[in-house]
């Protein structure tokens, strides 16, 4: 899915349906606060690729983010 360059902001989102998922692409958006996993369903989705760059997001990037197998990519 490739949402970047599309002006969205808010939080991120729940992906515990998209199970099937392997890549995200919500960079250059408006998206902001802090990055968080979990509850999201993150670590449910064959989430692969995950581009977050350019964003206004705060704060560290989870160490959660990390537990999913399959991420080899993470912008």
């Amino acid at each position: 899915m490739d949402f970047g360059f599309n002006s969205l902001s808010g939080n991120l989102i729940d992906l515990s349906k998209m199970t099937k998922l392997q890549q995200l692409d919500l960079s250059s958006n408006l998206l902001g606060g802090y990055i968080i996993v979990i509850g999201l369903g993150w670590e449910a989705t064959n989430l692969q690729i995950l581009d977050l760059s350019y964003n206004n997001f705060v704060g560290f990037i989870p160490s959660e983010i990390f537990e999913n197998p399959n991420l080899s990519e993470l912008y």
